[in-house]
């Protein structure tokens, strides 16, 4: 015969259930929970609105700075008379379509309060920015002294070597293929001086006899141990056949300038034949100091100085020399600094650093 359990050993298999009072504590719990993300959203949603207090002063600020920031990077002028601390005006390219120039002006009071104001070509003046408690401009002024004026001399005998002067000891150089030469010499010069060129070159030359050669005249900007750079500033090529037994000239009328500092090399070879120039030199040549012979055995690549002998020659040319200018000074608006404040919050001041692209000439500083 089957037992029945006893009400002792039996247990229900049905989960216990949650009591009035844990469902009452949960939600009291969760009304304060949904409270505060209430009132957290609603700040969020208060400091994104751009029409609530600082961040919209501050926004209102920004966009107007960046109006005035446009339309001053683009000025082609300033009137000096009206423009200070609080107020500026100043010309733009046409903005109205009518073809001309347009002026602007931006003006605040100096109070808390007043409001920023914006003038149009003369214009009754219209409120740009309400509630204005701060508004100031700083500007930048680049200073350009009168233009230095830079003047030629005439044409001037740097260089006169002869017989007088090249020793005592008189010979003959003959040009070839195989061997340049060159004089090496360097002019005095005023102080001021800021350039100078070789304008003729006169040397006491001959033909070798065979009227067969062709000659290289080159003059060239000496490098820092006195002998020719790689700097040609000037060249003629002559036939050996219009050599005479005297003084030759050649001219260079558009050799380029040398700086003052630098000596120059006046050298001769060979551009075609085996030897095209029989040059007069001078030995023993005290009496030329800074001057002396230049010698090259690779068609002018490397050169060697012989500093007791020396070509005749003659060198002519010009300087140029620098002196301050006259008149007076003339003043550029190169920037402008924006501070902007709507409100009384600082928080919502905005600064702004202009470039004006055109830097327009001003009266002044």
């Amino acid at each position: 015969m089957r037992r029945r359990p006893s009400a002792r050993g039996f247990r229900s298999r049905v989960p216990r259930g949650i009591s009035l009072l844990e469902l009452i504590t949960s939600l009291a719990s969760a009304a304060v929970l949904f409270a505060g993300l209430a009132t957290a959203v609603a700040f969020s949603i208060r400091a994104g609105d751009p029409s609530s207090g600082t961040f919209h002063n501050s926004y209102d600020a920004a966009k107007a700075s960046l109006q005035i920031t446009r339309e001053l990077q683009s000025a082609t002028g300033f009137n000096s008379a009206v423009c200070n601390s609080t107020r500026v005006e100043f010309t733009v390219p046409d903005i109205n379509g009518d073809g001309s120039p347009d002026t602007i002006r931006y003006s605040w009071g100096g109070s808390a309060g007043n409001a920023l104001m914006r003038t149009f070509n003369g214009g009754t003046a219209q409120t740009f920015l309400p509630d204005v408690n701060a508004f100031s401009l700083r500007y930048h002024t680049k200073t350009v002294p009168p233009a230095v004026v830079l003047t030629e001399s005439a044409e001037t005998l740097f260089l006169d070597q002869g017989s007088g002067n090249t020793g005592f000891i008189n010979s003959t150089i003959d040009v070839s293929t195989s061997y340049w030469v060159g004089e090496y010499f360097k002019p005095t010069l005023p102080s001021n001086a800021v350039s100078w060129r070789i304008t003729r070159v006169q040397w006491n030359v001959d033909d070798t006899g065979v009227d067969d050669g062709t000659a290289l005249v080159q003059v060239r900007a000496a490098d820092t141990s006195g002998k020719p750079s790689l700097n040609v500033i000037g060249q003629a090529v002559l036939s050996e056949s219009d050599f005479p037994n005297t003084w030759y000239t050649v001219t260079f009328s558009n050799a380029s300038g040398i700086l003052p500092t630098q000596g120059a090399c006046v050298n001769v070879g060979a551009a075609a034949g085996t030897s095209v120039a029989r040059l007069r030199a001078g030995f023993f040549s005290n009496g030329s100091p800074g001057t002396y012979l230049l010698t090259s055995y690779d068609d002018g690549a490397t050169w060697s100085a012989t500093t007791w002998i020396d070509l005749w020659i003659r060198v002519w040319g010009t300087y140029t020399t620098s002196t301050a200018g006259t008149g007076s000074n003339t003043y550029l608006r190169t920037g402008i600094d924006l501070t902007l404040q709507a409100g009384s919050s600082s928080r919502a001041a905005v600064t702004s650093s202009v470039q004006t692209v055109n830097q327009p000439e001003v009266s002044g500083p």
